[in-house]
């Protein structure tokens, strides 16, 4: 299947803030990111992303369905 584009801009689900990608992709929580702080959607039509609001919440994009996931 092919990818979409992934979006310009992605909006925090903690404070709300818009997030242009292009400055805010490519950090990863850790083992000490609470993990409240973390928030997954699992669109496949869309590549990965990883992207750290300035409140520190994560948005991650994990391109597969959530059901094959293992907590």
């Amino acid at each position: 299947m092919k990818k979409g584009k992934m979006p310009d801009v992605i909006t925090c689900v903690n404070c709300g803030h818009g997030l242009l990608v292009k400055d805010y992709i490519g950090i990863t929580p850790n083992e000490k990111t609470p993990p409240n702080h973390v928030h997954r959607t699992y669109n496949q039509s869309i590549p990965h992303y990883s992207v750290m609001c300035t409140c520190g919440h994560f948005m991650i994009n994990v391109p597969r369905n959530p059901t094959s996931v293992r907590s």
